[in-house]
């Protein structure tokens, strides 16, 4: 019976280690899983791991780290991992957001300490691949499984001898981060379920392969400045981070340096390319393709919307927004939050027939009006 030593965290490596129980219910496994983070203005609350509450569901043996900077110094695999047996034991990593020291790593057999990360590496190392994929619309998605390098420095993060790849046969361009999560830890237990009982085979006959350094691309942690809609972002750039991190950040843009969170319909891909009637405050106003600037906003009053202008002339569709700030009013629908910009605006010739809004280029100066 083969022994697992399964390091994870969040919902994909949950998403892996129950498809890979249901495909191998005979494999005996002990997790183990970063503490909880301390999360709110007040850091009162404790954000538990998707995967402790997994494993305390199905009665899964764990040890649940403590919450340090290096929760893994102190660290003693079980004993069971260092009694012999007729198999040796295999430590997994899936989406384990700390390295894995060497003094770790090398009590397993060479070969026999792996990571599964969902990409084709070497393209998109680093920390969340699955978002930057879906924002970049590469395809082939896909599921490397690598040797864990032994070294601490950065630069060797995710550059293991690759076991084995697979590609997903075919994935929409349109399909969200949710969807391909799924997919790709479906593929990943698969992908184990074969690896493991043949792994001796990869080791003997020498199938694994060093990677190709100088074809590595990487895809970075993920934060809230990475939806934070730029006036010169294209239709498909702003449409790709969406689909690809709306799960942890929703998108926003910068007005007067005040930061608003959106709600927004479903992106469009039509092109401004006739005139657009602004019917508000009994004012209707006609603007006609030239007259429209990238990163304007449109508003439409009678539709109970905002269009947000893309670089392109595309537009996005803003239902809501909620200003960023301490004291905040909570989600605004488009009529209180238009007039709340109308209300702070420092124009003193402005009126609600001509009154413009466009967002803040924050790559480099402020832009409002």
């Amino acid at each position: 019976m083969a022994r697992i030593l399964f390091f994870g965290s969040d919902t994909f490596s949950t998403l892996v280690l129950d498809q890979l129980i249901r495909l191998n219910p005979a494999l005996a496994i002990h997790s183990v899983i970063p503490g909880g983070v301390k999360t709110g203005r007040s850091l009162r609350n404790i954000h538990t791991p998707a995967l402790q509450a997994f494993v305390e569901k199905n009665n899964i043996p764990h040890l649940t780290l403590p919450r340090t900077t290096d929760p893994l110094k102190d660290y003693r695999i079980p004993d069971e991992f260092n009694t012999p047996s007729d198999e040796d034991p295999i430590l997994i990593s899936a989406s384990f957001p700390y390295w894995i020291p060497g003094s770790i790593s090398r009590l397993f057999k060479p070969l026999k300490a792996i990571n599964v990360h969902p990409s084709i590496l070497p393209l998109y190392r680093g920390a969340a691949p699955i978002q930057w994929q879906l924002a970049h619309y590469h395809r082939p998605l896909g599921v490397s499984i690598q040797a864990l390098n032994h070294s601490s420095l950065a630069s060797s993060f995710d550059t293991g001898k690759i076991l084995v790849q697979k590609t997903l046969d075919h994935f929409p361009l349109g399909s969200d981060y949710e969807k391909a999560e799924i997919k790709l830890a479906n593929l990943s237990a698969e992908m184990l379920t074969e690896l493991i009982p043949n792994i001796n085979t990869y080791i003997v006959e020498d199938k694994a392969n060093d990677q190709d350094h100088s074809k590595a691309t990487y895809a970075p942690k993920i934060s809230a400045q990475d939806l934070l809609i730029q006036p010169t972002w294209t239709y498909a750039e702003i449409m790709g981070r969406y689909l690809g991190m709306n799960h942890h950040y929703p998108p926003s843009i910068s007005i007067n340096s005040e930061i608003y969170q959106l709600t927004i319909d479903k992106i469009t891909s039509t092109i401004i390319d006739r005139p657009i009637n602004l019917t508000n405050h009994n004012r209707t106003r006609t603007l006609h393709e030239g007259q429209i600037t990238p990163g304007e906003l449109l508003y439409e009053k009678k539709l109970k919307r905002v269009l947000l202008v893309t670089g392109d002339k595309r537009v996005v569709l803003i239902r809501a927004a909620k200003v960023m700030k301490p004291g905040g009013k909570g989600w605004l629908t488009v009529d209180p939050w238009w007039d709340r910009l109308f209300n702070i605006s420092k124009n003193p010739y402005k009126s609600l027939k001509t009154f413009r809004v466009f967002i803040d280029d924050t790559t480099t100066t402020t832009t409002t009006s």
